[in-house]
């Protein structure tokens, strides 16, 4: 049932975005992007696109920990907690409350994955919840350097930079995730060595 719960909440999240977008289209319609997101050709929606219906269209458990685990716990939830931040300083506070609602149900399904993995590895499944989560990470990791490394290290003017997204990654992605894996009885994914 929570599984499920955090699957509306994720729906409510792509309503929050378009709503938000469609807002602003007044003002430039460039903003109509959100609404072309869902039926466009451009290779980098359509990747998001694909992996986000992947991870949310399987079983339970997988979605789980692909969607909790990965996109949340790995990805999201530090990250959003920065972009309302910047947000905050940059005085675009619509944004910066938009994003502060969608972290704060982030946290919550950050949470669901812990026992869902850790009863699934009591009852033999951990094969399973690792092949869930090398999947999830790896194709997650490629669309997230896409997005958010290419805005981190090229779309970030030098003088406000804070820091690259190599650094990003190993500051709040590599060390925490890392953490988490052990704690759930889990191991590194096979190919973490080329991650890195």
């Amino acid at each position: 049932n929570i599984c499920v719960l955090g699957t509306l909440d994720e729906i409510r999240h792509a309503q929050i975005h378009l709503y938000f977008a469609y807002e602003h289209i007044k003002k430039d319609p460039q903003f109509d992007w959100a609404i072309k997101a869902f039926h466009t050709n451009n290779w980098v929606a359509i990747s998001v696109k694909h992996l986000l219906d992947d991870m949310e269209q399987r079983d339970v458990i997988a979605s789980t920990i692909m969607t909790n685990l990965i996109f949340e716990v790995a990805f999201t939830n530090l990250q959003f907690v920065g972009l309302s931040a910047d947000a905050h300083a940059a005085g675009d506070h619509t944004f910066e409350h938009m994003i502060q609602s969608i972290q704060t149900d982030e946290a919550r399904h950050a949470q669901i994955c812990n026992p869902v993995i850790r009863m699934a590895v009591r009852n033999g499944k951990k094969d399973e919840c690792q092949e869930f989560m090398e999947i999830a990470f790896w194709r997650m990791w490629r669309i997230f350097a896409l997005v958010s490394g290419n805005a981190m290290d090229y779309g970030t003017p030098l003088h406000a930079r804070e820091r690259s997204f190599k650094e990003f990654m190993h500051e709040w992605v590599i060390t925490q995730f890392e953490r988490q894996l052990i704690d759930l009885g889990l191991d590194r994914p096979w190919y973490w060595d080329t991650f890195l």
